[in-house]
């Protein structure tokens, strides 16, 4: 049986109170350097983001249709 470990627990917390402040400076940032950005310079940005998103999707699909699920052998082995 185990035993309930208050020290872990607050170690826990400390653990994602420090993770969301990291995730909000980070966030911060990005909101700032978007913020300096001129016009032009986002729509380059997004863009580019927007080929990318197009061939990622383009392997992935290309992926999906060659992928066959294995007809024989054991779960989780490659024959």
């Amino acid at each position: 049986m185990n035993t309930p470990n208050p020290e872990g627990n607050r170690n826990l917390k400390a653990l994602w109170r420090q993770i969301a402040q990291d995730y909000d400076d980070i966030r911060r940032e990005q909101e700032e350097e978007w913020a300096s950005l001129n016009l032009e310079e986002r729509i380059w940005l997004t863009e580019q983001l927007m080929l990318f998103l197009q061939e990622v999707e383009r392997v992935e699909g290309n992926a999906d249709a060659g992928y066959a699920p294995p007809t024989s052998g054991s779960p989780g082995r490659i024959s």
